[in-house]
């Protein structure tokens, strides 16, 4: 695959992972969690944190990554981002 397709692939992931907030829906799923780990009597911790994992995973549902080709696949392998995506 010719360095531009890869560009082009790579680009593309990098909105999606802005378009969703990937990260920063993370980091409060994380912090939400810590927080239920150091004060599991608190249940608004455990409320939190379901509450990052489901706006999460909605966003991810409606991902345009699952419809790529077999191709933008294979590219997503070169880059080693698979796993991250799919």
């Amino acid at each position: 695959m010719n360095t531009t397709k890869l560009h082009i692939i790579a680009r593309d992931l990098l909105a999606e992972l802005k378009r969703v907030g990937t990260v920063s829906l993370l980091q409060q799923a994380i912090q939400s969690l810590q927080q239920q780990v150091n004060q599991p009597q608190q249940p608004n911790f455990q409320q939190q944190l379901i509450s990052h994992l489901t706006s999460l995973y909605s966003k991810l549902e409606s991902s345009p990554v699952k419809n790529y080709s077999p191709a933008w696949r294979g590219a997503m392998d070169e880059l080693g981002v698979s796993e991250e995506f799919c």
